[in-house]
């Protein structure tokens, strides 16, 4: 009996505890981003972040396994320091960062004649295998002024924050 015993602790309890773990991740401000994501991202874990809707597509009509799977549902952005922004993508199924390139093209200064013909200074924040990473298109003396980006995947939603 006691065999039995431990055998359904080591089965069942132990792992609904390390379950647990996951989803009682601390969430100081209670706005969906754990206290860790929000320290990885620049964040403050005590202050929610007020996102603003930049742009949304209905995505209710594609079909479940197809590649329209990867159509972007909605984009919000939030000020969350004086030059620090953050993102957030929402796709039509929750994103993984298996097999996927995610690319968010940020024209930094308004003004085509500067950085590439044509197209003035960009960044391009890039979310690839669960990695991030920038391309920088400005000058080559304004390339130190841009540190990395940091990103996230939480529940499925792809977060870039950077400074700019």
């Amino acid at each position: 009996m006691r065999k039995c015993v431990w055998m359904i602790l080591a089965v069942v309890v132990v792992p609904l505890l390390m379950l647990s773990q996951v989803a009682w991740a601390d969430d100081t401000d209670d706005d969906g981003l754990p206290d860790d994501v929000e320290v990885l991202l620049g964040t403050d874990p005590a202050v929610a972040e007020e996102f603003e809707l930049v742009g949304e597509d209905d995505v209710t009509d594609v079909e479940e396994g197809t590649e329209a799977r990867h159509d972007i549902a909605a984009l919000w952005m939030a000020n969350v320091a004086h030059n620090r922004w953050l993102w957030a993508i929402e796709f039509a199924e929750p994103h993984t960062a298996d097999n996927s390139i995610v690319t968010l093209y940020v024209d930094v200064d308004a003004d085509p004649d500067t950085g590439r013909p044509a197209m003035g200074c960009e960044v391009a924040y890039i979310h690839q295998g669960g990695t991030g990473f920038r391309m920088t298109f400005v000058p080559e003396e304004e390339k130190r002024n841009y540190p990395p980006q940091r990103t996230a995947i939480v529940n499925g939603v792809v977060y870039f924050c950077a400074d700019v």
